[in-house]
């Protein structure tokens, strides 16, 4: 039974991920009932040199803290009230992660949590399924960002499996120095990495006639728009 709030309150959820930043503010009702007020995205590519030197450079860390500045007047403005923030992939292994974080936490007085690949898989399970509450569960729930792919397996909505793998879309681009237009010989080279990683880390593959999968994430929705196909 939702819990139904006095009056309205302001939350919001920032994602600092790989390839971008996201801020949501959602005016929340009850505990099943909302709408979302602003959506920002800021296109910082936290995963530059991260994924090859181990490390944000200075630029990376200006406009990281620019994004993050920008995000607590939206919040100011919005009247949040509380808020979680969260990065992934590349500030997992930036080396220099904390410059990063103090930096935030001086200039925008925002709290920026490193969460883990589990933390990551388990938060998007949730969503996923949260919105497809009305519908079958999806034996396959994948989420594909910027520094890495997870991957979860379920069995009528129960959690049987799940692993992160190091395949995101920027983590390859670093690694093939591909940036524009991929040429034919780069593209057979990151598909065969892409398999060699795959066939080496699912070595008990799920053997499924027909599944449900849902794939996650801005680099999904990108792909959506270019191979469009039914709305579910």
């Amino acid at each position: 039974m939702a819990l139904r709030l006095s009056k309205p309150i302001h939350l919001a959820a920032i994602d600092a991920g790989s390839n971008a930043f996201r801020l949501i503010v959602a005016r929340v009702h009850s505990t099943d009932e909302w709408e979302v007020v602003k959506s920002v995205r800021a296109p910082v590519r936290l995963g530059h040199s991260a994924f090859t030197s181990g490390k944000f450079d200075r630029k990376t860390l200006r406009d990281a803290t620019a994004a993050f500045r920008e995000f607590r007047r939206i919040m100011d403005r919005q009247g949040v009230a509380a808020y979680r923030a969260v990065t992934t992939s590349a500030a997992r292994e930036a080396a220099n992660r904390h410059v990063l974080i103090e930096r935030i936490h001086h200039e925008a007085k925002i709290d920026l949590e490193v969460i883990s690949g589990e933390e990551e898989a388990r938060l998007v399970r949730v969503a996923t399924l949260r919105a497809l509450r009305n519908s079958e569960p999806p034996r396959f729930i994948l989420d594909l960002g910027g520094g890495s792919l997870e991957l979860s397996e379920l069995r009528k909505g129960v959690l049987q499996n799940s692993v992160g793998l190091p395949l995101g879309t920027v983590r390859l681009m670093e690694a093939f120095h591909s940036e524009g237009v991929i040429h034919e010989h780069c593209a057979n080279d990151i598909r065969l990495h892409v398999l060699s990683v795959l066939q080496s880390s699912l070595a008990n593959r799920p053997r499924c006639s027909t599944a449900l999968a849902v794939a996650c994430g801005g680099n999904a929705e990108t792909l959506a728009t270019l191979a469009p196909g039914p709305r579910m």
